[in-house]
């Protein structure tokens, strides 16, 4: 009687297969993630239902009738009489415009969505209104549908592996 051989052929997410692919998997992930927030979630910021969301300081004349005495003179009353708007975290949108510039830069650690916004990250000393920080805020429903997206993303590049390991054993 000869040698035996015996042959082991894995397909699918083999333990080799994912310790060389998991990097890329959770990167495209995170990568998703940073699209889906600059598309989705970001624009919400310059909105008022956005301030309502994600709890912003109130500016000096918000809540204000435009008929109180003080209102004009105001942050708000002076954007609305110069702008015609009283959109939150905009001046005149140049902030508004640049954040819409895609520069996310993923790992395989985490994801970073870099805004080109750099009025925004300026705070007078006499405010409390500290917009780079409102800006990084993240609502809890946001929060569920990031988790969501990574999730699907993940599950959807798990499924796509496809890969043939093969062990030959002679005894």
């Amino acid at each position: 009687m000869g040698p035996i051989k015996i042959t082991i052929t894995e397909t699918g997410a083999t333990p080799k297969i994912m310790k060389r692919r998991l990097r890329e998997i959770i990167k495209a992930a995170c990568a998703q993630i940073g699209y889906h927030h600059l598309r989705y979630n970001v624009p919400k910021h310059f909105t008022q239902a956005g301030a309502r969301e994600y709890g912003y300081t109130a500016r000096k004349g918000e809540g204000m009738s435009v008929s109180d005495k003080g209102f004009w003179r105001s942050y708000t009353g002076q954007k609305l009489r110069k702008m015609h708007h009283t959109k939150p975290m905009v001046w005149a949108g140049e902030s508004e415009r640049r954040s819409r510039q895609q520069d996310i830069r993923a790992t395989s650690n985490g994801v970073r969505i870099v805004l080109h916004t750099p009025h925004l990250a300026m705070q007078n000393p006499d405010s409390a209104v500290n917009m780079a920080e409102e800006m990084g805020t993240v609502s809890g429903a946001e929060a569920h549908v990031i988790g969501v997206v990574f999730r699907d993303s993940i599950q959807r590049s798990l499924a796509a592996i496809t890969g043939q390991e093969v062990t030959v054993i002679a005894a």
